[in-house]
């Protein structure tokens, strides 16, 4: 049996400032950036610049895709990035960041009052 790759480590790392981050968005567009912007820190720790500058539109929520979450053809294509995640925990470790933006997302859509009032204030 081979011994897989954990990025558990990075994970926790990152894991509770996202959180911080995550529970008090307050818009839909908060979520995205702050899960694009979370899992490109993740992949830099990993990777450490290996697949090259990244960016939101590389890396993005994406609540309607059944993971939620979609990454550019740029990351699919690099090969070192596909064997990794066909062989460690990577692919968990991203879902549970998508996870928790998709339970912030779903809450602001059932409070859209927020959002409102966000922008009443700052209108």
């Amino acid at each position: 049996m081979s011994k897989q790759l954990s990025f558990v480590k990075y994970e926790n790392e990152l894991i509770h400032n996202f959180r911080n981050k995550i529970n008090t968005s307050e818009d839909i567009e908060d979520v995205r950036n702050i899960f694009s912007y979370t899992i490109i820190d993740l992949f830099d720790r990993i990777f450490q610049g290996r697949l090259g500058e990244l960016y939101t539109e590389d890396v993005f929520f994406e609540p309607e895709n059944d993971h939620y979450f979609k990454f550019s053809k740029k990351i699919w294509e690099n090969p070192e990035f596909k064997k990794i995640w066909e062989e460690s925990d990577l692919p968990k470790v991203v879902s549970d960041f998508a996870d928790s933006a998709y339970r912030r997302y779903v809450h602001l859509h059932k409070h859209p009052e927020k959002t409102e009032m966000k922008i009443r204030n700052n209108g």
